[in-house]
């Protein structure tokens, strides 16, 4: 039944890609079906020059060179024919390949935050490639390889039987006896290599987790423990695909071939020898005899992979088949112009939890984390760490996960929150962690939708709105703020690919970013390393700095953009920050009181509530959570 399964994947997935690209399948097949042809006329030509030229021993005239030009003819057009169908083979498996992992990348782009951050991207991206592979080379067996043997071993029996019943019908026999015990051994297999994909994809995310944060490694002195674990790893893949192998090496060992050839050589000759057989037509059973069971050979190499093949392809169906829940409704308004008039109406967020966390250990927890779709509304957002729009999705979007906090099944996280900003407003986000502040900010860049309530944008409703279009008027500079492995140019550049370096450079120095950058040797042609590594963290603020500058955004949202810096470095950046927000609609999420003192309004979370809405001044005089979080902030003794 799983066979079924992974055949009826299989053709859907062909069927798909044919559709995409006709004249390139037209080619393919016209090319595999004239070279079977080919094959099928050979052996038929061999059995009447074979007995034509026998037949010279009784004195008949015989024209050699005709029979022998007509051998070479066919030798000739077979060599064409496979050249063609070679070119034609890997036309179709490059664009397979291609077309299917970028198929499944554009898929994985526009996939929620929600999924983003409860996977590994080295998983994910291992996801990927393996499928888009493992689909090509399967299809390559099916069309080109096994089809074909198959439809030339058909033609092959069916004029056996005219020639021969009795060694057709042995051929078939044992032909049957082959497959049935294939197919035994597939089934006994199966589960066994289903846990042995998990496993090979579970190793490869440990690896790439251990390499993306190679300074906590190496900080920690813990190459030792990364590589016993992938030690670990690497013993229970082995054991897993050994005992897959064990079964398929069992079936191997039952040599059907040689068996069929004995047989069908030694019962032919006495055929032969009895005069019920001519010498051109137990060629042709020879021949034959490689042509029928050629499909039956290549499907005995095809199959003792089949299960994990077909289970890699599955996987990226399945992640292919994620639905994505934040996104444009039809019809979605682009509006000419942003006033950035932010209102939060009634707001309420929840996390229905129905992602399932898994232990480390847990053999299964791969696949079921991809192939379980997304259902919850949204992931649980851990303060400390946030995910950042210019990240490259394939990449990690957090340096490090948690697993994510538990809430009850339809708690709020956000309660009733209503918040009025005027066009051009700086308004900040206090409160204790866990209040709420990251969730509002993720709100607004509408990485998530309400689970009640609106936000409008100038009046309109931000579901209304193009997702990509609002995003575009948004800049967003977080905490930690990761790097492509780039020049600095490129990384500003990002944010509007079509900016001269004059504009790159200008926003630049309009985030005080210019001196260091052009300090460096190569000034902005320096490449940062993998995620900015070889910048330091306020060089790599300035740099998003820049890059939410050159973007020319309506609407600038900061979240924890200096709470990771220090002092001096914290003023270098907030000049940029000045810069980036002056005359723009500004919500600011800090954790350091001081820096949000001169902003036009302050708005106080506590528990997901907005407690209080006014100026730094008013507030310490009437809101006490408020006063008591700057006298502690004053004293030391609460986190800056």
């Amino acid at each position: 039944m799983a066979e079924y399964h992974g055949v009826k994947l299989l053709l859907t997935l062909i069927g798909r890609q044919a559709r995409r690209h006709p004249w390139e399948y037209a080619l393919l097949f016209s090319t595999v079906t004239c070279v079977a042809a080919l094959w099928v006329a050979e052996p038929l030509y061999s059995r009447y020059a074979i007995d034509t030229m026998l037949t010279m021993r009784e004195g008949a005239d015989v024209n050699l060179i005709a029979i022998f030009g007509w051998w070479g003819l066919l030798f000739l057009l077979l060599s064409i024919a496979q050249t063609a169908e070679k070119f034609a083979t890997w036309r179709m498996m490059n664009k397979t390949e291609l077309d299917r992992s970028e198929e499944v990348y554009r898929h994985v782009l526009d996939l929620d935050i929600a999924f983003h951050t409860q996977q590994k991207s080295g998983e994910v991206v291992k996801v990927i490639d393996e499928g888009a592979e493992n689909l090509t080379e399967l299809q390559r067996n099916l069309i080109v390889d096994f089809l074909p043997s198959l439809a030339s071993a058909v033609v092959f029996l069916g004029i056996g039987f005219s020639i021969q019943p009795f060694l057709s019908g042995m051929l078939v026999g044992l032909i049957l006896l082959y497959i049935a015990i294939v197919v035994i051994g597939t089934q006994k297999t199966m589960k066994i290599q289903q846990q042995a994909n998990r496993a090979w994809v579970e190793r490869i995310g440990r690896a790439y987790d251990a390499v993306t944060n190679i300074f906590a490694v190496k900080s920690g002195a813990q190459e030792g423990r990364e590589l016993r674990t992938l030690e670990r790893a690497n013993a229970k893949v082995f054991r897993k695909q050994m005992q897959v192998n064990r079964h398929w090496a069992a079936i191997e060992a039952i040599n059907i071939f040689m068996l069929t050839r004995i047989l069908l050589t030694s019962v032919g000759v006495y055929f032969y020898v009895r005069g019920t057989l001519s010498l051109g037509e137990l060629y042709f059973f020879q021949a034959s005899f490689f042509r029928v069971l050629t499909p039956f050979e290549i499907l005995s190499g095809i199959l003792p992979f089949w299960n994990k093949k077909v289970g890699k392809v599955r996987l990226s169906e399945e992640l292919l088949r994620i639905p994505v829940r934040v996104r444009s409704k039809r019809g979605a308004k682009r509006p000419g112009h942003v006033d950035g008039h932010i209102e939060f109406r009634g707001v309420c967020f929840s996390y229905e939890e129905k992602f399932k966390i898994l232990d480390t250990d847990e053999t299964e927890k791969v696949a079921d984390r991809i192939v379980e779709t997304v259902h919850p509304l949204h992931e649980p957002e851990d303060e400390t760490q946030h995910t950042q729009e210019t990240i490259h999705p394939a990449l990690a979007l957090q340096e490090e996960r948690r697993p994510p906090k538990r809430y009850d099944h339809g708690r709020d996280v956000l309660h009733d929150v209503s918040i009025d900003i005027r066009p051009g407003e700086h308004v900040a986000f206090v409160g204790h962690s866990g209040a709420g502040k990251s969730t509002l900010a993720m709100l607004l860049n509408r990485f998530y939708d309400v689970t009640e309530g609106r936000i409008l944008i100038d009046g309109t409703d931000l579901r209304e709105l193009d997702l990509l279009w609002w995003r575009a008027q948004v800049g967003l500079v977080l905490q930690d703020n990761l790097m492509f492995n780039d020049t600095i140019l490129e990384n500003i550049r990002y944010a509007r690919p079509d900016a001269t370096e004059a504009d790159v450079k200008e926003a630049a120095g309009r985030a005080a970013a210019a001196d260091f950058i052009e300090s460096l040797p190569k000034g902005y042609a320096t490449l940062v390393g993998d995620r900015g590594i070889k910048l330091s963290g306020g060089q790599r603020q300035r740099v998003a700095i820049a890059r939410a500058i050159l973007k020319r955004p309506t609407v600038v949202v900061l979240d924890e953009a200096t709470s990771a810096l220090d002092s001096v470095t914290e003023r270098r950046v907030q000049e940029g920050i000045r810069s980036l927000i002056a005359g723009h609609t500004a919500c600011i999420i800090a954790h350091r009181l001081s820096t949000v003192r001169s902003v036009d309004r302050i708005a106080v979370l506590d528990k997901g509530r907005l407690i209080a809405f006014a100026r730094h001044e008013e507030l310490l005089r009437t809101c006490a959570i408020y006063k008591e979080m700057v006298e502690l902030q004053s004293h030391g003794m609460l986190a800056e």
